[in-house]
């Protein structure tokens, strides 16, 4: 129920807004990390994410290298968007999202 409530607020905006903050790893960290916790086994959350733009910039934070923690956050946040979602994972592929393997996250 929280998160439905959370969803249908406008957080998901201003969460969509902390990950494009380049200069806030931390925030983006945070960010990411509640986006995965919102849409965990929630297709309407899932939508909702994708709808206030959040797929591009955790796209852009798997490109980080220089941040490889934020990069395992953005990961997990794209696998919860996309799980049981057909249309988000066909979001995600052609966006050319590129998934850090575990041994690159430990680098």
């Amino acid at each position: 129920a929280n998160q439905a409530s959370i969803c249908q607020s406008n957080a998901l905006d201003n969460l969509a807004r902390l990950l494009r903050q380049d200069s806030r790893p931390t925030a983006q960290a945070e960010a990411a990390g509640a986006i995965h916790n919102l849409a965990a086994d929630n297709a309407q959350c899932q939508r909702l994410i994708a709808k206030a733009g959040a797929l591009e910039p955790l796209v852009a934070l798997l490109k980080r290298k220089e941040v490889p923690q934020l990069r395992e956050v953005a990961a997990g946040a794209l696998w919860a968007l996309a799980r049981d979602n057909p249309e988000l994972q066909h979001a995600i592929d052609q966006s050319g999202a590129s998934f850090p393997s575990p041994k690159e996250l430990a680098k």
